[in-house]
């Protein structure tokens, strides 16, 4: 009797009273195919399948549209100190050099279907100056 009231004083004290199961999950037929269809291997393979081919579809559209390629260096100036023989006075000379460079390039590429090869046209712009002593 002492042990049957100790078990129930203790399970009143540490709150395990409010716990309960889970709730009950009531299936008719049709639910219960509905829920095995969806989580069968068969469903799994489709809906790969049909994830493959989506893709593969949204590949092969990407392949003909035209890219449009830009390449620049807006600027580069490059600073050198270069060491020079000078037989006239038989000595070395040491000459500051200075260049600037910049370069613009734009290319268009299509893929073409009825021939199977590939549209390219490609156009670039460069300038350099030197400056020296």
């Amino acid at each position: 009797m002492q042990k049957i009231l100790l078990a129930g004083s203790f399970f009143s004290c540490t709150g395990l009273q409010g716990l309960h199961a889970q709730q009950r999950l009531v299936l008719d037929l049709e639910r219960t195919i509905a829920l095995a269809n969806d989580s069968s291997l068969e469903s799994f393979r489709t809906q790969n399948m049909y994830l493959s081919g989506y893709w593969e579809y949204r590949t092969y559209k990407a392949n003909r549209l035209p890219s449009l390629t830009l390449d620049l260096t807006p600027a580069q100036y490059n600073r050198d100190i270069t060491k020079r023989y000078d037989s006239g006075s038989n000595l070395d000379v040491y000459r500051t050099q200075q260049s600037f460079y910049a370069y613009g390039g734009l290319s268009v590429r299509q893929n073409l279907d009825l021939t199977g090869g590939t549209f390219y046209l490609e156009s670039n712009l460069a300038y350099m100056r030197s400056f020296g002593a």
